[in-house]
């Protein structure tokens, strides 16, 4: 019985002050004969009192069955559910705030996906849009760092290139310039060393990040 007092547990009986109201509300829907629309209307209003949200949304729902309870059961549905869309508008703007695009987009498409009929709806169809935004934008500023850290690399391994080739220069210049020894030899031997190094550099670099300039082995050409 809705009302009762001391509502049973087995064989037992316990204080109604003593239950927590989600508990009260669980014992006494089940006591509810699945046909009575109107006991099922007032067990969400007293669900709804307490802000049991959920609770009194799972009774207007079956009051709605009823012909008898299906208008205030449809009000009182719109009402609760006009409230959920709300919060999840809201939650979403939260984590907008604090750049967490990703979070924010999951309750702007609930809230469209389940009440699309609700006036929070164009609050998260205007949400979701800033979040598109600010996900190009996100992944735009990505592609930006990413090109510099690839251009900064191809930079350096174009500098490593030059210096090889310097040193292979002034090896080349004093072993040309030098009389014939054994001195002379691995000076020679020490600038092919470098021009290898610098080939094979110059192999591994491509075009630079982002450009369609030449081929880098005109680098040895220069």
């Amino acid at each position: 019985v809705i009302d009762a007092v001391f509502p049973t547990a087995g064989t037992k009986t316990i204080p109604l002050a003593t239950l927590r109201d989600s508990t009260i509300w669980q014992l006494r829907s089940q006591r509810v004969a699945k046909g009575d629309g109107e006991a099922r209307l007032a067990l969400g209003q007293w669900a709804e009192e307490r802000d049991l949200l959920g609770e009194a949304l799972l009774e207007y729902r079956q009051a709605a069955k009823t012909e008898a309870s299906a208008a205030k059961a449809t009000v009182r549905i719109s009402v609760i559910e006009a409230e959920f869309a709300m919060n999840m508008v809201e939650r979403g703007q939260r984590y907008l705030l604090a750049e967490r695009p990703g979070a924010a987009k999951q309750y702007f498409e609930t809230v469209l996906e389940r009440y699309s009929n609700q006036p929070a709806a164009e609050l998260a169809r205007r949400g979701l849009a800033q979040v598109t935004e600010e996900i190009a934008a996100f992944k735009a500023a990505k592609k930006v760092r990413l090109l510099k850290r690839g251009r900064a690399a191809w930079e350096a391994q174009v500098t490593q290139v030059a210096r090889h080739l310097d040193k292979a220069a002034r090896y080349e210049q004093v072993a040309v310039h030098g009389a014939r020894s054994v001195r002379t030899t691995s000076r020679l031997k020490k600038a092919i060393q470098h021009l290898r190094s610098a080939w094979a550099l110059v192999q591994d670099l491509g075009n630079p990040p982002g450009s369609v300039s030449p081929d880098p082995k005109e680098l040895l050409h220069q």
